[in-house]
């Protein structure tokens, strides 16, 4: 059901074709009135997605998580979310709870670099589908430690000394 009404009040509860009907019996007074029917269209609710990321400056290879929210009567669908026209995330499954849902997944950069990501709401049939403003990850290279070693720890004029590097 699209609709409900209860006394003198109608409630949307979905998108659809809600039809109301009134009739009256009559009485000693008044002739009994034919059937009167009512049709109103229920369109979709407005709906929003926002994405965000545990962070927006990982280095490569660090885990990223992803979480898009979307608004609206309910919603329910999925996500999916792409760096350009990679998929990172395809079709998530919404957690709703009232009229906020989510969708999370992880993911990684292999290279470093600047990545807009966009989130897709697939929307349902309460909820228009969506696009989320895109999301900017800028991507760094992990960083290095070098240590070097003196072997021997100490030597004297004449002697040969052996220096080991060790990257990390």
């Amino acid at each position: 059901a699209v609709c409900s009404v209860g006394a003198t009040t109608v409630t949307m509860l979905g998108a659809g074709t809600c039809t109301i009907a009134a009739n009256q019996a009559g009485d000693g007074n008044y002739n009994a009135a034919a059937e009167v029917r009512q049709s109103i269209a229920i369109g979709s609710a407005a709906s929003t997605i926002a994405l965000a990321a545990s962070t927006t400056t990982p280095t490569v290879d660090d885990l990223v998580t992803l979480t898009a929210t979307v608004t609206g009567q309910a919603p329910t669908g999925t996500v999916t979310i792409k760096d350009g026209g990679t998929v990172l995330c395809d079709r998530i499954t919404l957690v709703t709870n009232g009229n906020t849902a989510t969708a999370t997944c992880g993911t990684n950069f292999a290279t470093a670099g600047s990545r807009n990501l966009a989130a897709a709401y697939s929307g349902d049939a309460d909820n228009a589908a969506q696009n989320a403003a895109p999301l900017t990850i800028d991507v760094g290279l992990k960083c290095a430690a070098m240590s070097l070693t003196a072997t021997p720890a100490s030597i004297s004029v004449g002697q040969n000394l052996t220096v080991t590097a060790t990257v990390s």
